[in-house]
């Protein structure tokens, strides 16, 4: 029986992935992250060395130690090429830390472009809209 120490302990860490490890498919099963993060170039935090690896048609595939700061944090599992990746943390702090971590990299210049809608600009709209003569199929959700 192979536990996570022996596995820990096995790995060849010169063999680690450091340059734009893809995480997408991690922000999105595991966070709720649903666009493309990048790492800073030069201070990229996650990275990860196979335990086992193999080829599936033209997929690496296998079984995943993944590193916060060379820390080891979590491992993940994928048998097959069309087959989502099953991801194992070593401990809730963990996944804590690089969830936050995963957060800090999200871009959240385009909230800046956030239209927030007063009084006066929904008496606009509604004005606008009631000149219009023909509304097919008009329906108007109001409690009478």
């Amino acid at each position: 029986m192979t536990d996570i120490k022996k596995i820990l302990e096995t790995i060849d860490a010169s063999k680690m992935q450091t340059k734009e490890v893809d995480f997408y498919g991690m922000c999105e099963d595991e966070f709720e992250i649903y666009e493309w993060l990048e790492q800073p170039k030069d201070n990229e935090k996650l990275t990860y060395c196979y335990y086992q690896r193999w080829i599936c048609t033209d997929t690496e595939v296998g079984i995943r130690v993944w590193y916060f700061e060379n820390k080891p944090v979590c491992i993940s599992y994928k048998p097959y090429r069309k087959s989502d990746e099953t991801f194992g943390w070593l401990s809730k702090e963990d996944f804590e830390t690089v969830r936050n971590y995963a957060f800090s990299l999200v871009d959240n210049s385009n909230q800046k472009n956030i239209n927030i809608i007063d009084d006066e600009t929904i008496s606009n709209i509604v004005t606008q809209f009631a000149t219009i003569d023909y509304k097919k199929f008009e329906a108007l959700n109001v409690i009478l």
